[in-house]
């Protein structure tokens, strides 16, 4: 963040490092809540999303299927860090 609160997240991917994402998805989680939310989501659409979907578990996955899903923990949320009650 701007004002020095180290904001957490967390990842999800269908594909290896090195390989760029052709689609991303920003998970954004409610009050009182965090990025953890999305801990079982995440996995299913990932899956939905691909196009061997219907194949057990297949790690081979297209270039056009690949996917990250980013989730992220607000301040004060999770694993992010607290705002200053000095700050802005």
């Amino acid at each position: 963040c701007s004002d020095g609160v180290r904001l957490a997240m967390k990842c999800w991917r269908n594909f290896d490092d090195g390989v760029p994402s052709r689609r991303k998805i920003l998970c954004l989680h409610g009050w009182l809540d965090n990025a953890a939310s999305f801990d079982r989501l995440a996995p299913l659409l990932l899956r939905s999303l691909s196009r061997g979907s219907d194949d057990d578990d297949d790690d081979d996955h297209d270039a056009d299927d690949a996917t990250e899903i980013i989730a992220l923990d607000f301040p004060g949320h999770g694993l992010s860090g607290h705002k200053s009650p000095d700050g802005p």
